[in-house]
């Protein structure tokens, strides 16, 4: 994408954000179950907390392609409508007059059943059933790998008398990191982002807010954690008008293990991306026999940059999350219990709880409790998670 000079200039001045960009792992996905490396992920994780599969069968490549190319004008379409089913389409403005339009909602949920009849609606929905298949076979096998090379290097060993999780009472068991992939819940998130002003109105509304603000920071969605485990998403694309065009999108910040803040570079190269979460620091990072090693959980950030008002940036992610009835020892709580918690100060405009549902400052997800979904505790968590 194309920036004038000043407007370059400020975001690279704004929040000391590098220019340079960090090398992202990547990983041929059969790697994933024929590499003998005892730590393939891990040595992955530690560093940026991020790890980039390519080469996914089953034509994932051009099948993500094709849903994301219509997931905008579909979104478009879809304004206004509620059908009541456990998959919601909302449109949010965002801190820099970036407009989000999203549909969340549950693998085990279908897209909403009164989709507009059009063309973009139609496209969308008649590859994204295989596309989310495809996303279930990739998270599997990134949780059978994850799970292995965890399983041999937490303490005490795993699956010998100590599981990971429990319920309060002890009688249901996680006995590995599989097993709390598989028992937690899923959110899946359809997002596409439109800017909202012109390059010269971004430049002069920058302006005014650093002046009045000495702590703005000029992104769209700000420097956080994700809440969860982890995250599997594919790069944000800049799609124009009827989804003919489409090219990686800029914007995405990362912050490493040593606080170096780089613009990750994706490319068409980057099927799909596993980020950790904040759940790392909670109930995996202090089961290590080592102590010295870690996973990193990423900090991470947004900039939507002034584009074609006709375009749009699209992007797919899914968050895993603990079993809601796994207990949390140092919270007193379980983690449905905490969530619900951080759903009610969130909506009452209370801070959440010391504790709860965070182990750093910058956690900053937004929770919002609905009862669209059909899971367990009715709730999704909608994190600022750039994506």
């Amino acid at each position: 994408m194309k920036f004038n000079q000043a407007l370059l200039a400020l975001l690279a001045t704004t929040a000391s954000v590098a220019v340079a960009t960090p090398t992202h792992s990547r990983l041929d996905y059969d790697s994933l179950s024929s590499s003998s490396s005892p730590d393939l992920l891990i040595e992955a994780l530690s560093q940026n907390g991020l790890v980039s599969i390519t080469n996914l069968p089953n034509n994932f490549h051009e099948t993500k392609r094709s849903v994301l190319s219509h997931l905008h004008s579909c979104l478009v379409d879809m304004e206004g409508i509620d059908d009541g089913a456990a998959t919601v389409a909302m449109t949010t403005r965002l801190r820099d007059g970036t407009i989000r339009r999203s549909i969340a909602t549950t693998p085990s949920s279908t897209l909403p059943s009164s989709l507009p009849d059009t063309t973009a609606c139609r496209r969308f929905q008649a590859d994204s059933a295989a596309f989310r298949a495809s996303v279930d076979d990739a998270t599997e096998t990134f949780a059978d790998r994850l799970s292995t090379e965890l399983g041999a290097i937490m303490r005490p060993s795993v699956g010998s008398g100590s599981p990971v999780m429990t319920s309060r009472d002890g009688s249901k068991r996680y006995e590995t990191v599989k097993e709390v992939i598989e028992g937690g819940e899923q959110l899946e998130h359809f997002h596409s982002y439109q800017s909202g002003v012109s390059s010269l109105s971004f430049e002069k509304e920058e302006r005014r807010l650093r002046r009045d603000n000495d702590d703005y920071a000029a992104s769209t969605i700000a420097l956080h954690t994700d809440q969860g485990f982890f995250i599997a998403f594919t790069p944000g694309m800049i799609v124009q008008a009827g989804g003919k065009d489409m090219t990686m999108s800029d914007g995405f910040y990362i912050e490493d293990s040593q606080g170096r803040q780089s613009l990750v570079q994706f490319d068409d190269e980057d099927d799909l991306v596993f980020m950790m979460g904040d759940g790392v620091n909670q109930y995996i990072n202090n089961r290590f026999l080592d102590q010295a090693r870690s996973l990193h959980a990423t900090p991470h950030s947004l900039t939507i940059t002034p584009q074609n008002p006709s375009a749009a940036r699209v992007w797919y992610g899914r968050m895993f999350l603990p079993p809601n009835d796994a207990y949390n020892p140092q919270v007193g709580a379980s983690y449905g219990d905490i969530r619900r918690l951080s759903i009610e100060a969130t909506s009452e405009g209370r801070a959440i709880p010391a504790g709860v549902g965070c182990s750093s400052t910058s956690l900053k997800a937004r929770i919002q409790d609905t009862n669209a979904l059909s899971n367990a505790n009715s709730m999704r968590i909608l994190a600022e998670e750039e994506e």
